[in-house]
């Protein structure tokens, strides 16, 4: 039997937190990757209609404001900065043991844990098995906005598949790795949550949320165990054709289907299927998996 992250959610906008997990701010010593100021980047992040934003300086932890009225939820964290980098968000302490101890404390401390940006400066900057191989890792950057600009590659569905279909079940991000204003608003996640710290983390933390480069989801509904309906639109809501990829086990594309909405029956021998959603523009939207729980408990083969 499928379990559904989106099951019985209410698709009124107006329940969905726009953020970002991703997010360097203010010139410390040594680290000169977030130059503007704290309040500077919040409020141009609000101005973009975000509702949270996770302050992700390397190694270091930012002291937030307490009364941010005019300003997103901001999400304690920081970036784990050793060789590879991974986003501790939630915790209370800042770690610079082995990746194994900074991400069990972080977990500890009811925090979760990203990997960033796997095809940065070189191809497998964080290869499937080297995830694999930290069991408190929790999620991992589909697409990172930043690297672009920089070196590699910002795209990195290969290796969420690559892990998923080894049996690990992670959720797929979409950061900005904010540096500069240039940086802004490049991709999201859209979490269906309170708009608070602990309740963002619980909803990602049970798939229910999305990884978007322009797009909204506004339906994905799945009947009688197995007959899936979805449906996108703009960021602005304005509809058009857009084309649904089915993807499953080892990156196989299962079907394609164009329209303003698409339908699918599932093959109830596929451990898990995900839905890439992509308009004529090239506006692109990652669903988390719809999946078999006994395929990534080590009950099947």
């Amino acid at each position: 039997m499928y379990q559904n992250p989106y099951e019985e959610l209410d698709w009124n906008p107006s329940h969905w937190l726009r953020g970002n997990f991703h997010t360097h701010c203010g010139a410390r010593p040594g680290d000169n990757c977030g130059k503007l100021p704290l309040e500077e980047v919040a409020s141009c992040y609000k101005d973009c209609g975000y509702d949270f934003l996770a302050i992700t300086n390397h190694d270091a932890r930012t002291s937030l404001p307490q009364a941010q009225p005019q300003l997103p939820v901001l999400l304690e964290g920081y970036e784990y900065s050793f060789d590879g980098h991974m986003l501790c968000i939630g915790g209370k302490s800042l770690s610079k043991a082995s990746h194994q101890q900074a991400a069990a404390l972080c977990r500890q401390e009811g925090g979760m844990v990203i990997a960033c940006h796997p095809h940065w400066q070189r191809e497998n900057y964080w290869t499937a098995k080297a995830i694999l191989s930290q069991q408190d890792i929790e999620g991992m950057e589909i697409d990172n906005g930043v690297i672009s600009r920089l070196s590699g590659r910002g795209l990195a569905v290969d290796t969420w598949d690559e892990v998923l279909s080894s049996g690990r079940l992670i959720w797929g991000f979409a950061n900005d790795d904010f540096h500069r204003w240039y940086d802004l608003a490049r991709c999201w996640n859209m979490v269906y949550a309170a708009p608070h710290q602990p309740a963002i983390i619980e909803a990602v933390r049970k798939g229910k949320f999305y990884a978007s480069t322009g797009l909204v989801l506004t339906a994905l509904e799945m009947t009688n165990g197995s007959n899936l309906f979805l449906s996108a639109t703009h960021q602005n809501g304005f509809q058009e054709q857009m084309r649904y990829e089915f993807i499953g086990l080892r990156a196989r594309t299962l079907g394609v289907t164009y329209g303003k909405s698409a339908s699918w029956v599932l093959d109830t021998t596929e451990p898990y299927v995900r839905v890439c959603i992509t308009a004529p523009n090239g506006a692109q939207l990652w669903t988390q998996p719809i999946y078999q729980p006994a395929f990534f408990e080590g009950e099947s083969s």
